[in-house]
Protein backbone atom coordinates (compact mmCIF):
# COMPACT_ATOMS: atom_id res chain seq x y z
CA UNK A 1 0.00 0.00 0.00
CA UNK A 2 1.36 3.40 -1.13
CA UNK A 3 2.46 5.50 2.09
CA UNK A 4 1.02 8.34 0.68
CA UNK A 5 -2.23 7.25 1.90
CA UNK A 6 -1.13 6.99 5.16
CA UNK A 7 -1.66 9.70 7.84
CA UNK A 8 0.53 9.66 11.16
CA UNK A 9 -0.31 12.59 14.02
CA UNK A 10 2.49 12.87 16.84
CA UNK A 11 2.22 15.41 20.14
CA UNK A 12 5.49 16.05 21.69
CA UNK A 13 7.87 18.74 22.41
CA UNK A 14 8.14 21.59 19.98
CA UNK A 15 11.61 22.55 20.49
CA UNK A 16 13.88 24.68 18.00
CA UNK A 17 17.43 23.03 17.79
CA UNK A 18 20.31 25.09 17.60
CA UNK A 19 23.29 23.19 16.41
CA UNK A 20 26.79 24.42 17.28
CA UNK A 21 30.61 23.12 16.63
CA UNK A 22 32.74 22.79 19.05
CA UNK A 23 36.53 21.27 19.63
CA UNK A 24 36.74 18.01 21.23
CA UNK A 25 37.28 18.94 24.79
CA UNK A 26 34.60 21.43 25.23
CA UNK A 27 32.25 19.29 27.25
CA UNK A 28 35.26 18.47 29.70
CA UNK A 29 35.91 22.22 30.04
CA UNK A 30 31.98 22.96 30.44
CA UNK A 31 31.94 20.29 33.24
CA UNK A 32 29.58 17.47 31.75
CA UNK A 33 30.08 14.31 30.05
CA UNK A 34 29.63 14.28 26.17
CA UNK A 35 27.21 12.53 24.58
CA UNK A 36 24.16 13.26 27.11
CA UNK A 37 21.10 15.62 27.82
CA UNK A 38 21.00 18.01 30.02
CA UNK A 39 17.85 20.38 30.99
CA UNK A 40 18.86 23.72 31.85
CA UNK A 41 16.88 26.91 31.83
CA UNK A 42 16.79 29.15 28.75
CA UNK A 43 19.62 31.47 29.94
CA UNK A 44 22.35 28.83 30.37
CA UNK A 45 22.18 27.61 26.72
CA UNK A 46 22.85 31.41 25.85
CA UNK A 47 25.93 31.00 28.10
CA UNK A 48 26.92 27.53 26.31
CA UNK A 49 26.84 28.54 22.95
CA UNK A 50 28.76 31.96 23.48
CA UNK A 51 31.57 29.58 24.43
CA UNK A 52 31.59 27.36 21.29
CA UNK A 53 32.29 30.34 19.64
CA UNK A 54 30.19 29.29 16.71
CA UNK A 55 27.09 30.48 14.65
CA UNK A 56 24.47 27.89 15.15
CA UNK A 57 22.04 26.57 12.80
CA UNK A 58 18.52 26.93 13.22
CA UNK A 59 16.09 23.98 12.56
CA UNK A 60 12.94 22.82 13.55
CA UNK A 61 13.59 20.32 16.43
CA UNK A 62 12.15 17.46 19.59
CA UNK A 63 12.25 14.00 19.11
CA UNK A 64 8.71 13.19 17.93
CA UNK A 65 8.58 16.39 15.36
CA UNK A 66 12.31 14.91 13.78
CA UNK A 67 10.24 11.69 13.12
CA UNK A 68 7.65 12.91 11.68
CA UNK A 69 9.36 15.37 9.64
CA UNK A 70 11.29 12.55 8.03
CA UNK A 71 7.67 10.84 7.15
CA UNK A 72 6.85 13.56 5.70
CA UNK A 73 9.75 13.48 3.91
CA UNK A 74 9.40 10.29 2.52
CA UNK A 75 5.85 10.23 1.67
CA UNK A 76 3.28 10.26 4.64
CA UNK A 77 1.12 12.81 5.45
CA UNK A 78 1.84 14.08 8.89
CA UNK A 79 -0.05 16.43 11.32
CA UNK A 80 2.39 17.30 14.58
CA UNK A 81 0.90 18.91 17.91
CA UNK A 82 2.99 20.65 20.43
CA UNK A 83 3.04 24.54 22.29
CA UNK A 84 5.46 27.05 21.13
CA UNK A 85 5.76 30.77 22.47
CA UNK A 86 4.19 33.88 20.42
CA UNK A 87 8.53 34.74 20.19
CA UNK A 88 10.84 34.82 16.84
CA UNK A 89 11.45 31.21 17.62
CA UNK A 90 7.89 30.32 17.87
CA UNK A 91 7.50 32.18 14.08
CA UNK A 92 10.16 29.95 12.97
CA UNK A 93 9.18 26.52 14.18
CA UNK A 94 5.43 27.28 12.57
CA UNK A 95 6.82 28.38 9.20
CA UNK A 96 9.60 25.25 9.33
CA UNK A 97 6.95 22.89 9.52
CA UNK A 98 4.70 24.36 6.77
CA UNK A 99 7.34 24.02 5.00
CA UNK A 100 8.40 20.62 4.94
CA UNK A 101 4.78 19.44 4.41
CA UNK A 102 3.59 19.46 8.38
CA UNK A 103 0.58 19.68 9.28
CA UNK A 104 0.93 21.95 12.05
CA UNK A 105 -1.24 22.02 15.21
CA UNK A 106 0.81 24.04 17.51
CA UNK A 107 -0.60 25.96 20.62
CA UNK A 108 0.87 29.26 20.63
CA UNK A 109 1.00 30.63 24.33
CA UNK A 110 0.91 34.53 24.53
CA UNK A 111 4.10 35.89 25.98
CA UNK A 112 5.76 32.72 26.39
CA UNK A 113 8.55 31.69 25.02
CA UNK A 114 10.07 28.44 22.69
CA UNK A 115 11.62 25.88 23.94
CA UNK A 116 15.21 25.33 22.66
CA UNK A 117 17.67 22.07 22.34
CA UNK A 118 21.36 23.43 22.09
CA UNK A 119 23.05 20.88 20.14
CA UNK A 120 27.66 20.81 20.47
CA UNK A 121 29.05 18.64 18.18
CA UNK A 122 32.31 17.64 18.76
CA UNK A 123 34.78 16.11 16.27
CA UNK A 124 34.23 12.71 17.18
CA UNK A 125 30.47 12.51 16.23
CA UNK A 126 29.25 12.79 19.45
CA UNK A 127 26.37 15.89 20.62
CA UNK A 128 25.79 17.16 24.02
CA UNK A 129 22.63 18.19 23.87
CA UNK A 130 20.77 21.42 26.22
CA UNK A 131 17.30 21.20 26.32
CA UNK A 132 15.16 24.30 28.06
CA UNK A 133 11.54 23.33 27.64
CA UNK A 134 10.04 26.55 28.40
CA UNK A 135 6.08 26.60 27.13
CA UNK A 136 6.97 23.21 24.98
CA UNK A 137 5.84 21.52 28.27
CA UNK A 138 2.62 23.12 28.76
CA UNK A 139 0.04 21.03 26.57
CA UNK A 140 -2.76 20.46 28.21
CA UNK A 141 -5.43 17.56 27.67
CA UNK A 142 -7.81 19.91 26.29
CA UNK A 143 -5.32 20.76 23.52
CA UNK A 144 -6.26 17.33 21.98
CA UNK A 145 -9.20 17.55 19.92
CA UNK A 146 -10.94 14.74 18.71
CA UNK A 147 -10.41 15.97 15.20
CA UNK A 148 -6.35 16.14 15.16
CA UNK A 149 -6.99 12.03 14.91
CA UNK A 150 -9.02 12.10 11.96
CA UNK A 151 -7.90 9.37 9.61
CA UNK A 152 -4.90 8.06 11.93
CA UNK A 153 -3.01 5.59 10.77
CA UNK A 154 -0.68 5.84 13.47
CA UNK A 155 0.30 8.00 16.82
CA UNK A 156 3.94 8.49 17.46
CA UNK A 157 5.15 9.46 20.75
CA UNK A 158 8.22 10.39 21.61
CA UNK A 159 9.14 8.99 25.79
CA UNK A 160 9.81 12.55 27.36
CA UNK A 161 6.08 13.53 26.63
CA UNK A 162 5.82 11.01 29.67
CA UNK A 163 6.78 13.57 32.21
CA UNK A 164 3.73 15.04 31.03
CA UNK A 165 1.48 12.39 32.34
CA UNK A 166 -2.18 13.39 31.69
CA UNK A 167 -1.39 14.39 28.28
CA UNK A 168 0.66 10.98 27.35
CA UNK A 169 -2.19 9.11 28.57
CA UNK A 170 -5.11 11.36 26.84
CA UNK A 171 -3.21 11.04 23.84
CA UNK A 172 -3.21 7.06 23.83
CA UNK A 173 -6.56 6.90 24.69
CA UNK A 174 -7.91 9.02 22.46
CA UNK A 175 -5.81 7.30 19.18
CA UNK A 176 -7.04 3.47 19.98
CA UNK A 177 -10.43 4.47 20.32
CA UNK A 178 -10.12 5.85 17.33
CA UNK A 179 -8.47 2.46 15.81
CA UNK A 180 -5.11 4.29 15.34
CA UNK A 181 -1.78 1.96 16.10
CA UNK A 182 0.28 3.64 18.85
CA UNK A 183 4.28 3.61 18.50
CA UNK A 184 6.50 4.60 21.46
CA UNK A 185 10.18 6.01 21.15
CA UNK A 186 11.62 5.67 25.05
CA UNK A 187 13.80 8.78 23.97
CA UNK A 188 16.51 8.28 26.78
CA UNK A 189 17.76 5.77 29.61
CA UNK A 190 17.24 9.02 31.90
CA UNK A 191 13.28 9.03 30.67
CA UNK A 192 12.91 5.64 31.24
CA UNK A 193 14.81 5.48 35.06
CA UNK A 194 12.05 8.67 35.56
CA UNK A 195 8.98 7.62 33.64
CA UNK A 196 9.17 3.24 33.52
CA UNK A 197 6.40 2.63 35.16
CA UNK A 198 3.96 4.77 33.22
CA UNK A 199 5.08 3.51 30.48
CA UNK A 200 4.51 -0.37 31.99
CA UNK A 201 0.92 0.64 32.68
CA UNK A 202 0.43 1.69 29.01
CA UNK A 203 2.02 -1.04 27.29
CA UNK A 204 -1.25 -2.74 26.31
CA UNK A 205 -2.02 -0.02 24.27
CA UNK A 206 1.44 0.05 22.69
CA UNK A 207 1.86 -1.13 18.85
CA UNK A 208 5.47 -0.43 18.19
CA UNK A 209 7.94 -0.47 20.80
CA UNK A 210 11.24 1.55 19.89
CA UNK A 211 14.50 1.60 22.25
CA UNK A 212 18.04 2.32 21.80
CA UNK A 213 20.24 -0.63 23.16
CA UNK A 214 21.14 1.60 26.43
CA UNK A 215 17.28 2.71 27.30
CA UNK A 216 16.58 -1.42 27.10
CA UNK A 217 18.79 -2.19 29.04
CA UNK A 218 17.35 0.18 31.34
CA UNK A 219 13.91 -0.83 30.77
CA UNK A 220 14.73 -4.49 31.32
CA UNK A 221 18.09 -4.71 33.19
CA UNK A 222 19.59 -7.35 30.48
CA UNK A 223 21.78 -6.83 27.97
CA UNK A 224 20.46 -5.84 24.25
CA UNK A 225 19.32 -9.73 22.81
CA UNK A 226 17.88 -10.49 26.33
CA UNK A 227 16.11 -6.73 26.50
CA UNK A 228 14.84 -8.00 23.25
CA UNK A 229 13.12 -11.00 24.43
CA UNK A 230 11.96 -9.18 27.95
CA UNK A 231 9.91 -6.48 25.83
CA UNK A 232 9.24 -8.76 22.93
CA UNK A 233 5.84 -9.88 24.85
CA UNK A 234 5.04 -6.41 25.55
CA UNK A 235 3.76 -5.23 22.29
CA UNK A 236 3.11 -6.57 18.62
CA UNK A 237 6.03 -4.75 16.80
CA UNK A 238 9.60 -4.64 19.48
CA UNK A 239 12.82 -2.52 18.35
CA UNK A 240 16.20 -2.31 20.07
CA UNK A 241 18.63 -0.14 18.06
CA UNK A 242 22.38 -0.65 18.32
CA UNK A 243 23.90 2.36 17.10
CA UNK A 244 26.28 1.72 13.91
CA UNK A 245 25.60 -1.83 14.44
CA UNK A 246 22.07 -1.87 13.26
CA UNK A 247 19.00 -3.55 14.75
CA UNK A 248 17.05 -6.23 16.39
CA UNK A 249 13.22 -5.90 15.91
CA UNK A 250 10.66 -8.98 16.97
CA UNK A 251 7.23 -9.28 16.09
CA UNK A 252 5.56 -12.25 17.46
CA UNK A 253 7.97 -15.47 17.07
CA UNK A 254 9.81 -13.83 14.41
CA UNK A 255 13.24 -12.14 15.41
CA UNK A 256 14.77 -9.87 12.73
CA UNK A 257 18.62 -9.07 12.51
CA UNK A 258 19.64 -5.83 10.64
CA UNK A 259 23.15 -4.91 9.98
CA UNK A 260 24.53 -1.34 10.08
CA UNK A 261 25.79 0.73 7.30
CA UNK A 262 29.36 2.00 7.56
CA UNK A 263 30.12 5.61 7.09
CA UNK A 264 32.00 8.62 8.35
CA UNK A 265 29.82 10.05 11.06
CA UNK A 266 29.79 13.71 11.79
CA UNK A 267 27.06 13.98 14.16
CA UNK A 268 24.42 11.79 15.64
CA UNK A 269 21.76 14.03 16.17
CA UNK A 270 17.90 12.58 15.60
CA UNK A 271 19.57 9.47 14.14
CA UNK A 272 17.16 7.76 16.49
CA UNK A 273 14.54 9.36 15.49
CA UNK A 274 15.29 9.34 12.00
CA UNK A 275 15.74 5.47 11.91
CA UNK A 276 11.96 5.69 13.17
CA UNK A 277 10.49 7.42 10.42
CA UNK A 278 12.51 5.10 7.82
CA UNK A 279 11.35 2.03 10.26
CA UNK A 280 7.50 3.58 10.41
CA UNK A 281 7.48 4.01 6.75
CA UNK A 282 8.56 0.56 5.72
CA UNK A 283 5.69 -0.84 8.08
CA UNK A 284 3.26 1.64 7.14
CA UNK A 285 3.54 0.89 3.71
CA UNK A 286 3.32 -2.76 4.07
CA UNK A 287 6.89 -3.83 3.58
CA UNK A 288 8.52 -6.97 4.97
CA UNK A 289 9.65 -6.19 8.79
CA UNK A 290 13.17 -7.00 7.38
CA UNK A 291 13.08 -4.29 4.33
CA UNK A 292 11.87 -2.03 6.84
CA UNK A 293 14.48 -2.35 9.38
CA UNK A 294 17.12 -2.38 6.57
CA UNK A 295 15.87 0.45 5.36
CA UNK A 296 15.51 2.52 8.83
CA UNK A 297 19.71 1.61 8.80
CA UNK A 298 19.88 3.52 5.68
CA UNK A 299 18.49 6.57 6.61
CA UNK A 300 20.11 6.07 9.97
CA UNK A 301 23.31 6.13 7.72
CA UNK A 302 22.27 9.03 6.03
CA UNK A 303 21.96 11.22 9.09
CA UNK A 304 24.91 10.82 10.92
CA UNK A 305 26.93 12.13 7.75
CA UNK A 306 25.33 15.66 8.03
CA UNK A 307 25.42 18.56 10.79
CA UNK A 308 21.24 17.63 12.58
CA UNK A 309 18.47 15.71 12.10
CA UNK A 310 17.33 17.29 8.86
CA UNK A 311 18.30 15.83 5.22
CA UNK A 312 18.58 17.96 1.94
CA UNK A 313 15.41 16.80 -0.21
CA UNK A 314 18.06 15.25 -2.87
CA UNK A 315 18.87 12.99 -0.57
CA UNK A 316 14.74 12.49 0.59
CA UNK A 317 14.37 11.84 -3.09
CA UNK A 318 17.10 9.18 -3.50
CA UNK A 319 15.73 7.67 -0.41
CA UNK A 320 12.36 7.20 -1.35
CA UNK A 321 13.34 5.96 -4.92
CA UNK A 322 15.33 3.22 -2.63
CA UNK A 323 12.46 2.16 -0.17
CA UNK A 324 10.45 2.01 -3.77
CA UNK A 325 12.92 -0.17 -5.56
CA UNK A 326 13.21 -2.35 -2.24
CA UNK A 327 9.96 -3.30 -1.72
Amino acid sequence: MALASKKVVSVGSALVDLLAMADQDWPERQGFKPGGMVEVGAAKIDELLATTGAEPRQVPGGSACNTVVGLSALGAKCRFLGCVGDDERGGFFVSALRERGVDERLVRVPGGRTGTCLSVVTPDAQRSMFTALEVSGTLRPEHLSPDFFDGADLLHLEGYLAFNEPVFRRAVAMAKERGAQVSLDLAAWQVVDACGDLFRSEMKNVDILIANEDEARRFTGKEPAEALEAMAPLAPVVVVKLGAEGSLVARGDRRIVSKGIAVDAVDTTGAGDLWASGFLSGLLAGDTLQDAADFASLVGAEIVQVVGAHLPESTWARLRRRREMGR
